[in-house]
């Protein structure tokens, strides 16, 4: 199994006008948890870099409430995220060495 593969969370629709599972605000704070543990960051130092509030983030990654696009964009700005990989859980365009760290997190995780 490749590690793009062990990124992926769950993609079927539920019924009715629930979105996809990859855009729920839960599964957007799995990746947010991933990503800054792939980044061996703790969340006070990755609040500092990207100057956003450690009890917001700590909705952010808990699922309690979705990332703003602002938080987000300066999120990708600093570590080369994607909006993509945050919103969609696509991987496509995120750098290798960062999808390596995602996928040793990931596996570390389970």
């Amino acid at each position: 199994m490749s590690s793009v593969h062990t990124l992926e969370i769950a993609t079927d629709v539920e019924s009715g006008e629930n979105p996809p599972m990859t855009t729920t605000t839960k599964s957007i704070a799995k990746r947010l948890e991933l990503t800054r543990s792939a980044l061996n960051l703790s969340s006070a130092e990755l609040c500092r870099e990207i100057k956003c509030k450690p009890n917001r983030w700590s909705q952010y990654e808990s699922g309690d409430r979705r990332i703003t696009l602002a938080i987000a964009e300066r999120l990708c700005d600093q570590y080369g995220v994607t909006l993509d990989w945050i919103y969609r859980n696509d991987t496509r365009l995120l750098p290798s060495k960062l999808l390596e760290k995602l996928a040793s997190a990931a596996t570390e995780a389970a």
